[in-house]
């Protein structure tokens, strides 16, 4: 009686963020299409546009000649498929993310439920149908929706194999996930290496056996250097220069080491880029340093990437507190900027605080701080009861791994809530264990002080 409850319930949560998506959608997008976009768009969709006029991953359709290594194949070769099928357009993209995100609660709940039971699960949905990033980015031609389902199916699976002590098909199935996953994403490139290293231990110390060990570690990282490999094969064809993106280069030096200089140098960051050579694909750079003049942009990147870390090097402190305050911007921004356009709320931030003329600004944002509150809440109720009896729990041990990874590594001078979506069902779980834990608690206290007052 109790499952068919929760049951309702999930359905519930589901049909709300679904009908909730699909409104928000037609109205942004009866308005104005942009709005579905965000500043990387442009980039995969040139990407897409090329391959379909002319067979080739180029960087845009106006130069088919030059190679994308900028932008990895996942989104722009499932733009291609999508629009193959449904015609250049927007909408059909955001209404599948639309369904890959309803996906990711139900993962969310599966795989809570599986940790600690239905009740959680159902709490754990319920926390991720109301966070404001899920929902913004679900409607935003990007990565990150689908990033996030990957991520929480190779948690899921995760899950099935400690708890079974082999890899098997399941094994092979979250190589793939973290494989794809970095083709759309490169910031699962390294996530590799805790995902290995924490099955590896987990496998000597639970015992399952060093045949077992090895068949699950190499199930999972011979999928993945698959689809690493071949696209970096595909970079060193088309550029002489195997790297599996530029993208890192030109951030290292770009961001990390602009922030750098303008934190040193008292300039502003756009000071700062253009001090270093920022412009278009590294013509900037090439006026300032002769020397490369020649260069593709993959060569470029090493160069960036060479400069970017004796930068980092130099000035290591700077470098640190940028990283922190990054780190602290995707954590506790609430993420209503980027929501508020699709609502209608619109003009420079002043204006969005107009509360009189735009209610719906204040609503959301005091709902998305109070939102991260119980949030944090519930994780610091959690981690307060893992304090007290503390054990090694090697699934919990990789699920924050990959949590603090993906904040760390997405921290800096771009650090945004944006790069917050992919932990969001992670962390709406363990919200969701530290409050159950909380009432739980209340409640245990509250039957010991009934019996006192009987016994009295």
């Amino acid at each position: 009686m109790l499952k068919d409850k929760h049951r309702v319930i999930l359905a519930a949560f589901l049909l709300f963020s679904l009908i909730a998506k699909l409104l928000v959608l037609g109205s942004a997008s009866s308005r104005d299409l942009q709005l579905l976009t965000w500043a990387d768009t442009k980039g995969y969709q040139d990407t897409a546009l090329a391959f379909i006029q002319s067979g080739k991953l180029a960087f845009s359709p106006e130069r088919p000649d030059v190679p994308q290594t900028f932008r990895t194949p996942g989104l722009p070769m499932l733009l291609v498929l999508i629009y193959s099928v449904f015609g250049v357009s927007f909408i059909p993209v955001v209404v599948l993310q639309i369904f890959l995100s309803i996906g990711t609660i139900i993962l969310t709940y599966l795989t809570a439920k599986k940790l600690w039971g239905d009740r959680i699960g159902i709490i754990a949905a319920g926390f991720l149908c109301l966070d404001i990033l899920s929902f913004t980015y679900s409607l935003k031609v990007l990565t990150e929706t689908i990033f996030t389902f990957i991520l929480l199916v190779m948690i899921y699976l995760s899950v099935e194999i400690f708890r079974r002590k082999e890899g098997g098909w399941r094994g092979w199935a979250v190589g793939w996930c973290i494989g794809v996953g970095t083709l759309f994403r490169p910031v699962g490139l390294y996530m590799i290496a805790p995902l290995l290293l924490v099955f590896f231990l987990a496998g000597i110390f639970r015992k399952w056996g060093g045949k077992r060990v090895v068949n699950a570690v190499l199930a999972i990282f011979v999928p993945f250097a698959i689809c690493v490999g071949g696209w970096t094969y595909r970079n060193y064809k088309v550029t002489g220069e195997a790297i599996y993106t530029s993208f890192d280069g030109y951030y290292l030096l770009f961001w990390h080491g602009a922030a750098i200089i303008s934190a040193r140098d008292g300039l502003g960051l756009e000071e700062a880029q253009a001090k270093l050579g920022m412009d278009g694909r590294g013509n900037g750079y090439k006026l300032l340093h002769p020397e490369t003049k020649d260069y593709n942009f993959e060569q470029m990147s090493r160069i960036w990437k060479r400069d970017g870390k004796e930068l980092v090097k130099q000035n290591f402190g700077i470098f640190c507190r940028n990283e922190i305050n990054g780190i602290l911007q995707i954590i506790f921004r609430p993420g209503t900027y980027e929501f508020w356009p699709m609502l209608g709320i619109k003009g420079s931030l002043r204006e969005r605080f107009n509360f009189g003329k735009y209610p719906w600004a204040f609503v959301t944002l005091a709902g998305a701080m109070l939102y991260l509150l119980v949030i944090y809440g519930g994780i610091m109720r959690w981690a307060a009861a893992g304090i007290k009896g503390i054990k090694v729990d090697w699934l919990q041990v990789l699920i924050w791994l990959l949590i603090i990874y993906l904040i760390v590594t997405s921290g800096g001078p771009a650090g945004q809530s944006r790069y917050r979506t992919p932990v969001m069902p992670l962390l709406s779980m363990y919200a969701a264990l530290g409050w159950e834990m909380m009432v739980s608690s209340w409640k245990k206290r509250q039957v010991k002080r009934e019996k006192q007052k009987v016994k009295r």
